[in-house]
């Protein structure tokens, strides 16, 4: 869909809006059962899904799914850390070849994206053959590359290869390093929009950023709700949430999640829930199986940056 153009007076030719499909699957099926043996006291002091029986079984849900979420990471198609640039590199137009000169590309570089002195938009490393041959392709389509061809003794960008050491007093730069990456136009003209945005941190980094003016906490007659969905306030944009879930630990790096909700699509289905009668023991059973799955789309990539810190 074109973004805005001048009025002149002339026809309007009207453009059409594209949705971007994709298949998502349902890739996770879950069961949880217990027993009560005693089926009337059971219902005396819980009050249907709001038991504490049922509450810690939807919390333990909850951890499970968010951390399957944060996983995806892996997919974003930005990401604040230390950079390798050693060297430079050529690449073959259509094909993403790239040669590398004084390079040393590990594996740990496949999937990170990479970006190319003088060439517009964002790719990313699908492949390593050794030290200085890896294949890139566009970040928002893997089956092309069409960032032409790139003569020998050209400077580029692996983003976050390694984790960044986050302090009180670079934190700030982290954040903003993200919002600018996010902020970057794709190869086909669009960026992740800045209204609505997330960063997922763990509480190691919540307390650091607890220690930034730029951090602008909730008002107390929200504190409630807020708190119960792990918002701690808004820093430069991004709506803040604390989750123990985030992939990663404070030695090897934590991988904070930002991006906008479009970044990724989410589906849950509760499959079935059944009370049943135990033919071999006393009392009544609850049993459930639920199914639920994620996917990034390659055109929203995007809308997804990974800050890979330790702490």
């Amino acid at each position: 869909m074109n973004a805005w153009e001048d009025y002149t007076g002339a026809d309007i030719t009207f453009n059409d809006v594209e949705e971007i499909e994709g298949t998502l699957v349902l890739e996770k099926q879950r069961n949880n059962s217990f027993r009560i043996k005693d089926w009337d006291r059971f219902k005396s002091y819980a009050t249907d899904i709001e038991s504490t029986e049922l509450g810690n079984v939807a919390d333990l849900l909850k951890q499970e799914v968010d951390s399957y979420n944060l996983g995806f990471y892996t997919e974003a198609g930005a990401a604040v850390g230390t950079d390798y640039t050693t060297g430079t590199i050529a690449v073959t137009a259509t094909t993403g070849a790239v040669v590398g000169s004084g390079t040393t590309f590990t594996a740990a570089m496949v999937g990170q994206p990479m970006t190319i002195a003088g060439v517009d938009g964002v790719f990313q490393v699908t492949a390593r053959t050794d030290n200085t041959h890896i294949t890139i392709a566009d970040m928002d389509d893997s089956s092309q590359y069409s960032g032409g061809t790139v003569a020998a003794g050209n400077s580029y960008i692996i983003e976050g290869v390694t984790p960044k050491a986050a302090t009180s007093s670079n934190i700030d730069d982290i954040i903003l390093e993200a919002k600018e990456k996010l902020d970057r136009k794709g190869i086909n003209g669009d960026s992740c929009p800045k209204k609505n945005r997330f960063l997922v941190v763990p509480s190691k980094v919540e307390s650091i950023l607890l220690k930034s003016s730029q951090l602008t906490p909730y008002t107390p007659s929200a504190y409630e709700d807020v708190t119960k969905l792990g918002i701690i306030g808004m820093y430069r944009g991004f709506k803040v949430y604390v989750n123990e879930e985030v992939s990663g630990d404070a030695t090897n790096g934590y991988h904070c999640l930002a991006g906008h909700e479009m970044g990724i699509t989410h589906a849950f289905v509760q499959i079935a829930s059944e009370n049943v009668r135990l033919e071999n023991n006393f009392g009544k059973g609850l049993k459930q199986l639920i199914a639920y799955g994620s996917e990034v789309l390659e055109a929203r990539k995007k809308c997804l940056c990974d800050i890979f810190v330790t702490v």
